[in-house]
């Protein structure tokens, strides 16, 4: 059960991190903009920089743990 999870949190966290990044490739301020609000939650920069490298971080975990109790069943 925790397998999936960590593989919908995962996916989650990896698919709103691709929709924003190509959301933003209309010109380069809207990269900011979009990456400056995960989950559409407005924050300044700094924050938003953090959470998002968290987020990342989390995300990447969870499916390399997800994908891997899955793979050893």
């Amino acid at each position: 059960m925790t397998d999936i999870i960590f593989l919908a949190f995962g996916n989650l966290v990896v698919m709103e991190l691709v929709i924003r990044i190509i959301r933003s490739t209309k010109c380069a301020p809207d990269i900011l903009w979009y990456l400056c609000r995960p989950f559409w939650i407005p924050m300044p920069m700094w924050m938003a920089c953090i959470v998002r490298i968290v987020l990342i971080a989390l995300g990447a975990i969870a499916l390399y743990q997800g994908i891997g109790s899955i793979i050893n069943l």
